[in-house]
């Protein structure tokens, strides 16, 4: 909901593109990881690059990523107790 309603700064977005893309970019510095990468896009016509896929992230606004979160609809909330375990609930 809250993301949804714009409720976060331009600094979080920024930030979070930033790590995605640090995170997808370290893929190239090792030849397994780069070769897990083109083998999961195996089916694609044109398998995208780390690169690439940066780009494309690095394009995302604000308004995108509002737009995608009223897409979404929680359908399972987990609440964590004292204890540590998990009660699950229905919305």
């Amino acid at each position: 909901a809250d993301m949804a309603a714009g409720n976060f700064s331009d600094k979080e977005v920024n930030s979070s593109k930033l790590a995605l893309c640090d995170m997808i970019r370290s893929v190239e510095s090792d030849q397994a990881a780069l070769a897990r990468w083109y083998a999961a896009r195996a089916m694609e016509e044109k398998p995208a690059t780390p690169e690439e896929i940066c780009e494309l992230i690095s394009k995302v606004t604000a308004e995108d990523i509002k737009n995608a979160a009223l897409g979404f609809k929680a359908d399972t909330v987990y609440i964590l107790r004292p204890d540590g375990s998990v009660k699950e609930t229905e919305e």
